[in-house]
């Protein structure tokens, strides 16, 4: 994953931050789910490859 990339809205500068994701309403923690964060915009989004993984991570520990 690269660390910095171009805001897909803007084309700034996107840095690679890493965060708690909270899911069902604080049930269940994902430690350091990466995502981006424009430098520029202040957007923050995901690439399709990390809401890839994600959803593999999910699908992998949980079933729902």
């Amino acid at each position: 994953m690269e660390k910095e990339i171009k805001c897909i809205l803007c084309k700034g500068r996107a840095i690679l931050k890493f965060e708690e994701l909270k899911l069902d309403k604080g049930k269940i923690t994902i430690k350091d789910s990466p995502y981006y964060h424009c430098m520029h915009c202040n957007e923050d989004f995901a690439t399709s490859e990390q809401m890839y993984e994600l959803s593999q991570q999910i699908n992998t520990k949980f079933k729902f």
